[in-house]
């Protein structure tokens, strides 16, 4: 909610223009409205009332389907259709008349009109904003593309604003995007409806285009700083108060909250020329704020002083001075608030005082106006770390770090009570499961091909991915038979998958783990002091584990893949090698493959008289220069296929040498 309550003394810029129940009792027209008859009306009595900005929440998209059918009426009209159908014509000329004039009898196309109203009130000076709408189809060719609203309308020119919703997982909005991007067009950003009229609203040239500040966190738009979401391209909305149509349900008759100014649709419409459903409602509201349509029943009252005064307290000067308008430089959002509608969103108000109340969707964008044009941002706690537990990331993290820690439990109780191998690994496999829902990411594509034919997983990648995860989970918890190992093998994955990506310095949380690790290392390889010497155990060899084939899959699978899938088993071929090799050759000898034993590529190297310290060595700089063929195989010009073939060709080399 607002951090400060002197911007609300101030006063809104910002002026709804609603669908209520009003409208919906009132308008003269069925839904949907008529785009000629009420919605240009409405476009022209904003313009001429003074709006500076005309923002639509409502989506025109799709031909006007009353005027389509008026139109295939007339072109299906024929002259001899007309005599079948009235015996009494005799006179092909008469019938011939009679389809001509059918274009003049009946109205003409809702979008024709619509299209005028847009260019009318842009000649004259107000910023019309339509909707748009990015759609993802993956059948489609490229799979994303925007829904524009119809021919005519584009043709005038208006600004085009995206109505993608940005909810959380608990379903309640609270962020708002600056702009989308399509993955087909990177660089080209799609501004979103509440900033396009945050543009309009300042004049910000087209020619400017969002730069985000690394430093502070903000992005910097036509001289003007939005304050952002951690790294996203987003910022948290900073709700004003409830909705406007707000009633507190009590015993006093209280009148709505009006966190915004709100007027019912059917009052912008209500001029001398509409005649409301209610005559006694048909006040011809709306001629007071258009300059030379006082209304009638003013200019009927007879005393002079009592029209004087009625002309006063309705905000009529003797010349109709246009800044009386409640819509008067304003930045006017017209949408829909009735239930059957189902365009309501929760918002952090929606118990306030108490009571559950949804607000309306246009009202979103209105308090996100008003957000970006006050400056009035929300201070979020963390500052450069709150992406490290923004859900909304690529890297799910936040959704890492609670799984994680529900496993670390897991294996607590493992120590304390003892949980069999296969509970073991059944937990692993639900806490992979959650994560692949939570962060609604798996291993879609391998970026192989086989025979020409590009290996696709589709959802056979929910079961690869938890045998993946769970192997990597074992396969690091394995290792750790050596101080330092198990550690020193994350560390080179994490590293090189800092090299593969390009140093993607974004993902805080890789940053943070590398210098833990390394401060672990200072402990664990006891270089502070013996006494002083810290250990992994399964708690810890288990999330370094996670966090690495987690890590793996995030930057593999990507919309723009940061690395190909086949680097992950170059950067983590040690740990994986052995923890495949000693479990077939337990299984072959009738043992089974989580048994404790000495069996490990480290037992064997120690069994050759080497000391721990030089296994040590010897396996990390192994797997480090594994790791340097993989990232450089990665950004080859070579294949992944390639890249794959030579992985089996090592890791028989491998087996060999290790048996």
């Amino acid at each position: 909610m607002a951090a400060d309550s002197s911007y609300i003394n101030k006063g809104t810029d910002v002026v709804l223009v609603e669908v209520d129940d009003e409208a919906w009792r009132l308008v003269p027209e069925e839904w949907p409205y008529p785009r000629g008859s009420i919605w240009a009306r409405v476009i022209r009595n904003l313009y001429k009332a003074g709006a500076k900005v005309i923002v639509f929440d409502i989506q025109f998209d799709s031909p006007e389907s009353r005027s389509e059918i008026y139109k295939d009426l007339i072109e299906s009209t024929t002259t001899e259709y007309i005599i079948n159908q009235v015996p009494s014509l005799s006179d092909s000329t008469e019938a011939d008349n009679i389809v001509k004039s059918l274009p003049m009898l009946i109205p003409r196309h809702g979008d024709d009109m619509l299209g005028e109203a847009v260019s009318e009130a842009q000649m004259f000076g107000t910023t019309v904003i339509m909707p748009a709408k990015m759609v993802t189809e993956p059948t489609s060719v490229p799979p994303q593309y925007i829904a524009y609203p119809v021919k005519q309308v584009m043709d005038a020119n208006p600004e085009l604003g995206l109505i993608n919703d940005q909810m959380d997982l608990d379903g309640f909005s609270r962020r708002y995007s600056l702009f989308d991007i399509m993955a087909h067009e990177p660089n080209k950003y799609y501004l979103t409806l509440g900033v396009k009229a945050f543009k309009a609203f300042y004049g910000i040239s087209d020619t400017s285009k969002p730069y985000f500040d690394s430093d502070n966190l903000t992005w910097q738009y036509g001289g003007y700083n939005i304050k952002a979401y951690g790294q996203g391209n987003s910022f948290l909305v900073n709700y004003y108060g409830p909705p406007s149509g707000y009633k507190i349900r009590d015993q006093r008759n209280l009148p709505p909250w009006a966190t915004f100014p709100k007027y019912s649709l059917a009052y912008i419409i209500d001029t001398d020329d509409v005649t409301l459903r209610d005559p006694m409602e048909d006040l011809d509201w709306m001629s007071q704020f258009i300059p030379g349509e006082v209304p009638d029943w003013i200019e009927a009252i007879e005393d002079k002083k009592e029209r004087r005064e009625m002309m006063d307290a309705m905000g009529i000067s003797s010349d109709n001075d246009l800044s009386n308008s409640p819509f008067f430089n304003k930045i006017v959002v017209i949408g829909t608030s009735v239930e059957v509608h189902h365009d309501y969103k929760q918002t952090p108000f929606y118990n306030y005082s108490g009571i559950q109340q949804l607000t309306p969707g246009m009202e979103t964008h209105a308090n996100a106006i008003q957000t970006m044009i006050d400056g009035n941002y929300i201070k979020v706690l963390g500052g450069g770390l709150t992406e490290f537990f923004n859900e909304y990331n690529r890297y799910p993290y936040s959704h890492f770090i609670l799984i994680a820690l529900l496993l670390q439990a897991f294996i607590l109780l493992d120590d304390a009570y003892g949980i069999s191998p296969g509970k073991r690994l059944f937990i692993q496999c639900i806490g992979t499961l959650s994560l692949i829902v939570l962060g609604e990411i798996y291993i879609e594509n391998l970026n192989i091909s086989l025979l020409g034919i590009n290996l696709e997983l589709g959802l056979w990648g929910i079961p690869f991915t938890i045998f993946a995860v769970v192997g990597i989970i074992n396969a690091f918890n394995m290792i750790d038979g050596i101080n330092g190992l198990c550690a020193g093998f994350a560390l080179i994955a994490l590293g090189a998958l800092q090299v593969a990506s390009g140093f993607d310095v974004a993902n805080y949380s890789l940053v943070i783990a590398m210098g833990s690790i390394i401060g672990f290392l200072f402990y664990n390889l006891g270089f502070l002091g013996t006494k002083r010497r810290v250990f992994l155990g399964d708690n810890g060899s288990t999330f370094l584990g996670f966090f690495v084939a987690w890590t793996c899959i995030n930057y593999s699978q990507s919309t723009n893949e940061l690395i190909k899938p086949v680097t992950c088993l170059w950067i983590v071929a040690i740990p994986l090698l052995d923890c495949l090799g000693v479990m077939t050759g337990r299984i072959i000898k009738g043992i089974l493959p989580f048994t404790a034993g000495r069996d490990h590529i480290h037992h064997k190297l120690q069994l050759l008289t080497l000391s721990s310290s030089r296994t040590l060595m010897g396996l990390l700089i192994l797997g480090l220069l594994l790791a340097v063929v993989g990232v450089m195989l990665d950004k080859s010009y070579l294949s992944s296929e390639i890249s794959l073939i030579l992985f089996v060709i090592f890791a028989a080399i491998y087996y060999v040498a290790a048996l």
